[in-house]
């Protein structure tokens, strides 16, 4: 994961905290981290928020490394931007996205890691 699991509850428990960021944004004082019908969509955030930044890393990569000559020919064809994403960067990133599948469905299976951001 690219945020520790560690950094990740601290700084959930910070923004949601009845001081925190969230709270002066709506301007209220909410405990969030003691609401059972927002644990859902803490969690899944929080899950969201703390691979993105591996993916974003491994698409970068990938996207870097498509073939510039296939982006100029299919612009040259007259391709719009749809059909270049379509029919050359996507099948250029394919064996990325797979495996970022197979981590992900693997990631979710393990759920323990994360109980220390309820707070119960």
């Amino acid at each position: 994961n690219f945020v520790s699991v560690i950094v990740l509850c601290g700084m959930v428990r910070m923004f949601l905290s009845p001081v925190g960021p969230m709270n002066k944004l709506l301007g209220i004082s909410t405990n969030w981290m003691t609401m059972p019908a927002a644990f859902r969509t803490i969690y899944i955030a929080s899950g969201i928020w703390q691979g993105a930044g591996w993916a974003s890393i491994m698409y970068t990569a990938a996207l870097s490394n498509a073939s510039k000559e296939l982006e100029e020919a299919a612009r040259m064809d007259g391709a719009n931007l749809l059909q270049q994403i379509w029919y050359v960067e996507l099948p250029a990133i394919k064996d990325i996205i797979v495996i970022q599948f197979i981590l992900q469905a693997g990631n979710s299976v393990c759920t323990a890691d994360r109980y220390e951001l309820t707070g119960i």
